[in-house]
């Protein structure tokens, strides 16, 4: 990408409402999307979600327009420099490092797999019969034993869904990172998040990687895979304690 195209990404959030050429490397501002300064007008902010999206998606566009172009380092959504003199200096400064990274990065995407049980499936009711014959505590207790049989049965899919993706990892990818599992405000859909991994795969074989990832649920009843991608590999452009070492790479 040459400098005028990356000048014209500039970061900023469509809608925000209230609430590489190394050892010198470069690399484009974002701005901060009419965002307050100081820590406590930060803080105040991050609690607004609708907010935070806006900003965020507007920041996975910079990445998005960069990678489809050459090979990036994404940093942290919260990466805040005070002018573009201090970001030039901490490039300077960790030239070494991010050569280093991109060079261990190049060629690959993410793939973000994540796995879903739904344990307040519905329970098969007791026959009319068998019902009536029961007293209205006896009936409750079953009722009970049943859902749990339900929640136990998702939760094993879950598993088995999960080996299946790992599986796949095991033979395509050469990275994973697990992330923490949504929930509250980033959960999106009714069912329960169990799983939130990302694959850091070679372009060569991501679509591999893809195809067995998403078929991880077949068969399975109460349990959905849901894979997205490729992004640019935000997972793994640095160490960090939740994520595991690199996988043992493909599996002859």
């Amino acid at each position: 990408m040459d400098a005028q195209s990356a000048s014209n990404v500039d970061g900023k959030p469509s809608a925000v409402g209230p609430p590489q050429q190394l050892p010198s490397p470069k690399g484009p501002q974002e701005d901060d999307g009419g965002r307050p300064r100081g820590s406590s007008a930060r803080h105040g902010r991050s609690a607004d979600m609708e907010w935070l999206e806006a900003v965020a998606r507007a920041h996975h566009g910079v990445i998005d327009a960069l990678a489809a172009h050459t090979d990036v380092l994404p940093l942290r959504l919260a990466t805040v420099h005070l002018d573009n003199a201090r970001a030039r200096e901490v490039l300077d400064d960790r030239a070494a490092v991010l050569d280093e990274q991109l060079t261990r990065l190049a060629g690959h995407v993410e793939w973000g797999v994540k796995i879903y049980a739904d344990p307040s499936a519905p329970t098969p009711a007791p026959a009319t019969a068998e019902a009536g014959a029961l007293s209205p505590s006896r009936a409750y207790l079953l009722q009970r034993r049943a859902q749990k049989g339900v929640r136990d049965q998702a939760y094993r899919a879950a598993q088995q869904a999960a080996e299946r993706v790992e599986a796949a990892g095991r033979q395509f990818a050469v990275g994973r990172a697990r992330h923490r599992v949504q929930q509250g405000d980033l959960a999106t859909t009714g069912d329960e998040n169990v799983l939130n991994d990302a694959y850091l795969v070679s372009m060569d074989r991501a679509e591999s990687f893809r195809s067995q990832a998403a078929r991880a649920a077949e068969g399975l009843q109460g349990v959905r895979v849901e894979v997205t991608g490729p992004w640019a590999p935000y997972s793994f452009a640095a160490a960090s304690p939740g994520s595991d070492p690199p996988m043992d790479g493909p599996i002859a």
